[in-house]
């Protein structure tokens, strides 16, 4: 999934987020050869009913129980406040997310893609996010509506990936931390994440060597902060069950399939 363009046009608008996604699916594909099933949103496609039928119903059908399911996010991530007196969700902003049906329209990370990812029939989900939930300009993330219109007459508690409760046997690859921002590079062409994490995967397929999450996430941890000048750094959330690892390691029907 990626999404520059919103229906929406008051929401910030990536650079990269479609070229990001494109180009994520191109090289799994290249990896896995016809074995790799994948769906790809772009843009207009991503939106929210779209993005929830083919979780919630494609991937289900198609996917066998030795299979990997790879889920990637390339655009806005967004906090919001749904309720007074609660404390702030966290968002994916689909290209029909719109202020006056914010909940409605957008993905909430708990209480719809968690549950999605844990009723998927695989044996691991691999969420690689490349968005980010503080708000704060500069990067792939937006204020929600009551945030950007409420007062704020109290902290809040930052919401945080590490909270999901997506299973055992799921990881999450996000592009930052909680308080960080997914940063674009226009001289890379990507976001800054992506760009790194696809350069690890071109080096990968021309090893014997498999690359489990562990190698993965400090390698491009590395590459991330050495661009970002420390301002970003990769964070890894693995289950205690989640395959390791998901990348050259070809076993016979455990073949990923892509979002």
């Amino acid at each position: 999934m990626g999404i520059n363009e919103h229906a929406n046009g008051g929401l910030p608008r990536p650079r990269f987020a479609r070229q990001d996604a494109e180009e994520f699916a191109a090289v799994l594909a290249d990896q896995h050869g016809p074995g790799c099933q994948t769906t790809v949103l772009l843009d207009g496609a991503a939106t929210k009913s779209a993005i929830a039928h083919a979780v919630t119903c494609e991937l289900p059908h198609r996917a066998r129980p030795a299979d990997a399911v790879i889920l990637y996010f390339a655009g806005l991530g967004c906090a919001e406040i749904e309720r007074p007196g609660l404390e702030p969700s966290i968002h994916l902003v689909a290209h029909d997310t719109d202020d006056d049906r914010f909940v409605s329209t957008s993905i909430n990370l708990v209480s719809e893609l968690s549950a999605w990812i844990r009723r998927l029939p695989v044996s691991g989900v691999f969420l690689v996010i490349d968005a980010s939930f503080t708000g704060e300009p500069g990067g792939r993330t937006v204020e929600g509506p009551r945030l950007r219109s409420g007062v704020r007459q109290r902290s809040i508690a930052r919401p945080s990936l590490k909270k999901l409760p997506v299973g055992e046997t799921c990881a999450i690859l996000s592009a930052c931390g909680d308080d960080e921002i997914a940063r674009e590079a226009p001289e890379l062409g990507h976001g800054v994440f992506t760009h790194h994490l696809l350069e690890i995967f071109s080096r990968s397929s021309s090893q014997d060597a498999a690359l489990s999450l562990g190698a993965m996430h400090r390698e491009v941890r590395l590459a991330v902060e050495h661009t970002s000048g420390n301002r970003q750094s990769p964070v890894l959330i693995q289950g205690p069950r989640a395959a390791s690892p998901l990348f050259r390691v070809q076993v016979a029907g455990s073949a990923p399939r892509a979002l």
